[in-house]
């Protein structure tokens, strides 16, 4: 896979998608040097592509188009399945292109410092040329690999690469279909139901962030503008709305830092925590839920029952959620495996 999709299955935080952005500049153990979530983004990054390479349906597409292609053709298939990620972004995702791609520029923007000196060369070009978003049309995809051929100077056919696409959109189509949909099942949790109040006994909560969507819709334009300014070449003008932007971003950064959310999130991978960090199904023993009905909004109790003796047992209780008793019953027994011991009482 190409920058589009590392960068969303890379994870939820800016860092992590960062770090799924250059990992193929970080070569080795360099990565250890960079901060935690940037380091995690790089390590899912290169499960991603240990994931994809060793997939047989991958390995197989790729037999065929090496006759064609030659030894440049896992390149060429990258830059294909960002172009069915990006032309079905909304479809497979939920979210919209053109938003994902303006807040990741903002993070390129706003952590420059921590990017290889190769992605440094050209990410501002990457950013004026809105090269993310041209992955959803074919001509887009052409020029992604005319800049491969003629900057990276790699012998990179672009007219037999395209031909390929056009006679074989609808097998390439399933095949991203089938990796995107078990990347999103392995990596993207869902949101099982969110909470106005805290974790309580408990040292897993991480707090999150409630953004303020027309702030940020307005920090984005601001930026746009200023972008074009520096093109232009007005540079103070392109100074004045950059720093009106960083004023923004700072102020809404700051007051939503005093807010705090609760979410729990749940899959076939396992179960995670306000963003804490996934529990694999493979860690638990247990899972008991009791509902207090005492309560006047929906509280239920936790304990949660580790394999490793050494982690022992959890216990805590979360208020305020909006879920009934037996819709919670159905999502757990959904998707928690049967060799888990799990009971909720109500």
């Amino acid at each position: 896979m190409n920058y589009l999709a590392h960068i969303y299955f890379s994870g939820p935080k800016s860092h992590m998608q960062l770090g799924g952005f250059f990992a193929d500049a970080v070569k080795g153990k360099a990565f250890e040097h960079y901060p935690a979530n940037i380091r995690k983004g790089i390590r899912r990054h290169r499960e991603i592509d240990h994931w994809t390479d060793t997939h047989p349906e991958v390995q197989e597409e790729l037999r065929k188009m090496r006759l064609t292609l030659g030894r440049y053709a896992p390149i060429v298939l990258d830059i294909f399945m960002d172009y069915f990620f990006a032309s079905q972004f909304r479809t497979i995702t939920g979210k919209s292109l053109n938003w994902f791609c303006i807040r990741f520029y903002c993070v390129i923007t706003l952590n420059y410092r921590y990017l290889p000196d190769r992605f440094k060369r050209f990410v501002w070009h990457f950013i004026l040329s809105n090269r993310l978003k041209k992955y959803r049309t074919k001509s887009g995809i052409q020029e992604s690999l005319e800049i491969m051929r003629d900057y990276r100077h790699l012998p990179i056919d672009v007219d037999k690469a395209m031909e390929y696409l056009d006679c074989n959109t609808k097998e390439l189509n399933k095949l991203s279909l089938l990796l995107f949909r078990s990347l999103k099942q392995k990596y993207k949790y869902m949101t099982l139901y969110p909470t106005n109040r805290r974790i309580q006994g408990t040292t897993i909560l991480q707090k999150g962030k409630n953004q303020n969507n027309v702030i940020g819709f307005f920090n984005y334009l601001i930026l746009f503008i200023g972008a074009s300014r520096f093109v232009m070449g007005r540079i103070r003008q392109g100074l004045i709305f950059f720093g009106l932007f960083l004023i923004l971003y700072l102020w809404d950064k700051g007051k939503n830092a005093q807010k705090s959310r609760t979410a729990i999130y749940i899959s076939e991978a396992g179960i995670e925590f306000n963003g804490w960090g996934a529990m694999n199904w493979s860690e638990i023993e247990a899972i008991h839920i009791e509902y207090d009905a005492e309560q006047t909004a929906y509280t239920y109790h936790f304990r949660i029952t580790f394999r490793n003796p050494e982690r022992g047992i959890s216990d805590f209780s979360i208020g305020r959620l909006d879920i009934k008793p037996d819709q919670l019953a159905g999502l757990c027994e959904r998707y928690i495996p049967q060799n888990i011991f799990f009971d909720l009482i109500y």
